[in-house]
């Protein structure tokens, strides 16, 4: 994909007053969106989340950031929390692991 990415799910980010989750692909979006919860990820895969323009959280006042399993996926989550953790106003960045079980996710 070329230029800027979108991040998927922004239209459940409505109130950035409660938590918002940043995971990896359609189906875990689409898992804690069908909870209640405000989730997201950038398009383009795990190896896109630099391209992404996450500026539009700014101002979220918790983001927690799910990686799915493997080395991918936690570069893609700290990829993610490099870009967020400068944004004005953002108080509580968190990454947050699945240690329970071997390839746990979402």
């Amino acid at each position: 994909m070329p230029g800027e990415h979108r991040i998927y799910g922004l239209e459940t980010v409505t109130d950035l007053s409660n938590p918002v989750f940043i995971v990896e692909g359609e189906k875990c979006t689409f898992a804690l969106q069908g909870l209640g919860y405000q989730a997201a990820f950038s398009l383009g895969g795990c190896g896109q989340a630099n391209k992404a323009d996450w500026s539009t959280l700014q101002g979220a006042e918790q983001i927690y950031i799910l990686p799915d399993f493997g080395e991918p996926a936690l570069n893609y989550a700290y990829n993610v929390y490099k870009k967020i953790k400068d944004l004005n106003g953002l108080s509580a960045v968190k990454l947050l692991r699945f240690t329970l079980r071997e390839k746990a996710d979402v």
